[in-house]
């Protein structure tokens, strides 16, 4: 099963209210699967009950977002076990099935592109910041999600008065040495100049940096997208999304 597909539907039967997705509303699709909060060791586990149903075990002491990710994912498994895949597939391909399937249903494609697009491109890494309260999921969940669905790729940076560095990426393809490069340096002119005229875009010879200052950081750290010209990384910036 396409777990993309089977998140879109299962949302649209819950009714698609506005954001963020509703799982209460997604959990009462099933009379017979019950969610608890319990202390147990691990974030969550799925108990598959046969013909009496299923039950959701959520651990209590984890914070709210965590715990949204966590039902989503063991929703993963309780769809899984009613079509009778569950003990067909390996162990870890399952569990990679139930993380798409709990980034798609809480994070739908079009409704992420939807929200960057409004943005525009001198808010976009701004919109990014904002997307986790929006969505109700962790910051880190949220980056990861932008990068699957978008041509942009996201990187965490910190600087100085002297210069500003790549600290790490949220991204499948990896850069080279040449390309961070570049990239920190557009970065860091967005970084020098963003008390002047708040603008946050730079470009340079193969694309475009957009950047946005963390503001819960105690470092001067900024949150980096770029956007690739069509021409480079195979083609990354020419599909699916247009910030201009």
């Amino acid at each position: 099963m396409n777990a993309t597909s089977v998140a879109s539907e299962i949302w649209a039967r819950a009714g698609r209210h506005r954001l963020p997705v509703d799982l209460n509303a997604v959990v009462r699709l099933w009379p017979d699967l019950r969610v608890s909060l319990e202390d147990i060791d691990g974030p969550g586990y799925f108990v598959d009950l046969g013909s009496r149903g299923g039950e959701i075990l959520i651990r209590k002491s984890d914070r709210p977002r965590r715990q949204r990710f966590t039902l989503a994912h063991e929703l993963g498994h309780w769809v899984l076990s009613r079509t009778h895949q569950h003990k067909e597939s390996a162990s870890a391909m399952v569990e990679k099935w139930c993380d798409q399937f709990a980034a798609n249903l809480l994070m739908p494609a079009e409704e992420v592109v939807q929200y960057l697009r409004k943005s525009r491109l001198p808010g976009l890494a701004n919109a990014i910041l904002a997307g986790p309260k929006i969505f109700d999921v962790s910051h880190i969940a949220f980056r990861l999600r932008v990068p699957e669905i978008t041509p942009l790729q996201l990187f965490l940076s910190e600087g100085n008065d002297n210069c500003l560095r790549l600290v790490r990426g949220y991204n499948k393809t990896a850069l080279i040495h040449e390309q961070a490069e570049s990239i920190a340096q557009a970065a860091y002119q967005i970084w020098l100049g963003n008390d002047r005229d708040r603008r946050y875009v730079a470009k340079f010879g193969v694309g475009t940096v957009v950047g946005a200052p963390l503001r819960s950081s105690s470092s001067q750290g900024w949150l980096i997208g770029v956007l690739w010209r069509s021409d480079q990384q195979g083609g990354l910036a020419s599909s699916r999304i247009d910030f201009s």
